[in-house]
């Protein structure tokens, strides 16, 4: 923008060059006259110098007003010279970056009628350029998409608002092409609106490998579902087979057993020290049988059943548990501590399942350990919000090499005769675990014992009693 080469504008010169000229007329002949009016020859005098006074002082004043604007406009015609270099210079920078750009670039008057598009569009439409200006561009757009492009295109140049839309373009030969348009008003210095530049990308590789993925997505989630569905169906049939064979199995056993303590309570006199003995090897053989199936029928019922979560008071049910130990074994002395206010959110028949198959591991395990001692205690996982309880103890311990096939059905880490037991505990323990959607694992030291933990995930917050 130019500046004016003075604080008085042309206008405002000729009118107080006017009101003095207009005072001197009017008030230097009044002071002649009064000064030698009655001198006719002084009065001539006086009149041609005032005359000629006025032509130098209007030709003084002409000129400087001439200079002045020679040399505004001198100034003027270089200001504008340069600024038209300057929008010479900015327009050959942009047609060489709209011509070296990856991207459509185009340009739309203060209308959005388009009046300018790089070459670019040739190779996102296969159209000539010329086919884009005006409104042209609207029939490259795919039909299903130029109705929703051309309102939302209208929409932002009436709101003047940002613009960025995905459609499609159809080329020539029915093949698509995808494009990612955006738009930005483009302003003079007053910020009136002058038109509208933009750029349309080509994302039809980005589009199809989307698609791709997505096909690849719902491919995969099929198969898993189906893959779910088949080992849902298999867990099902093993379940029920289990639950059916333990069943089946209860009865002969019975009748072996049964039979077997007959004969021994019969016929004690008759036989022979050595079948006495296999007898009593056949009743305990039943015995360990009979414990089997019922840690198979638990393990089965496990997974059978529906879950009814609550908040389980664990301190309680652990101390409820430890009692019934003792009572078992009063001759044992072992140390229970259980911390207070331990809470999980879940089944309580089921976590009532889990602790009673930690603790008694534990009681079994301390066993011939001096100062036997057996701790229950709140564990907070350190990477999720999981609260669970463990379970330490200082008996046998295990090697843990050996601690990924302890939560195996049928896995044991030591012989029946040391430690008797069914093997299923712990895979039970590890069944219920997972339904309460957290995890469980164990530590140990050959002969310094072992901690057995889990976790839950976390319940609903505690209702706050009411304030009386």
């Amino acid at each position: 923008m130019l500046r004016p080469a003075s604080r008085l504008g042309p206008l405002a010169i000729c009118l107080i060059y006017v009101a003095l000229g207009s005072l001197w007329i009017l008030l230097s002949d009044r002071v002649v006259l009064a000064l030698w009016g009655s001198d006719a020859e002084l009065l001539t005098k006086v009149s041609i110098a005032k005359g000629w006074g006025y032509v130098l002082g209007s030709g003084s004043l002409l000129y400087t007003l001439v200079l002045r604007l020679e040399r505004v406009s001198l100034r003027d015609v270089a200001v504008l010279r340069r600024a038209e270099e300057r929008l010479r210079a900015s327009e050959g920078l942009f047609h060489t970056v709209a011509r070296l750009a990856p991207v459509v670039i185009f340009r739309c008057d203060a209308k959005g009628a388009c009046i300018y598009v790089n070459e670019h569009w040739r190779e996102v439409t296969a159209t000539p350029t010329h086919a884009a200006l005006e409104a042209g561009w609207v029939d490259c757009v795919h039909p299903a998409d130029r109705d929703a492009v051309w309102a939302e295109w209208r929409r932002c140049v009436e709101a003047r608002s940002p613009y960025r839309q995905e459609f499609r373009f159809l080329r020539p030969g029915q093949r698509v092409s995808w494009v990612l348009a955006r738009v930005a008003e483009e302003v003079d210095v007053d910020g009136a609106l002058v038109g509208y530049v933009g750029t349309l990308t080509d994302i039809t590789e980005r589009k199809e490998a989307d698609e791709r993925n997505q096909r690849h997505a719902e491919e995969l989630e099929r198969r898993v579902w189906e893959r779910t569905e088949q080992l849902e169906a298999s867990s099902r049939e093993l379940d029920a087979f289990s639950y059916t064979v333990s069943h089946d199995l209860r009865a002969p056993l019975r009748t072996v057993s049964g039979f077997s303590q007959m004969v021994l309570q019969e016929g004690a006199d008759a036989l022979p020290d050595a079948s006495k003995g296999h007898l009593r090897r056949v009743v305990a053989a039943c015995g360990r049988m009979g414990e089997i199936i019922d840690g198979l029928l638990n393990l089965a019922r496990v997974t059978r059943s529906d879950l009814r979560s609550e908040w389980v008071d664990v301190t309680a049910l652990c101390e409820l548990i430890g009692g019934e130990l003792r009572g078992e074994e009063p001759a044992r002395v072992v140390q229970f501590d259980v911390a207070p206010d331990l809470r999980l959110w879940g089944d309580p028949t089921l976590l009532g399942l889990v602790l009673e198959n930690l603790l008694r591991n534990a009681w079994k395990f301390t066993r011939g350990t001096e100062a036997a001692r057996i701790v229950v205690q709140r564990v907070q996982a350190a990477d999720s919000l999981e609260a669970g309880i463990v379970v330490r103890d200082n008996g046998a311990g295990f090697d843990m090499v050996w601690a990924d096939k302890l939560f195996r059905a049928f896995e044991r880490l030591h012989t029946i005769e040391e430690f008797p037991g069914t093997g299923i505990g712990l895979a039970t323990v590890h069944r219920i675990v997972t339904r309460h959607g957290g995890r469980v694992w164990a530590e140990g030291v050959v002969g310094d014992g072992a901690s057995f933990a889990f976790t839950v995930a976390p319940g609903p917050m505690p209702a706050m009693p009411e304030k009386a």
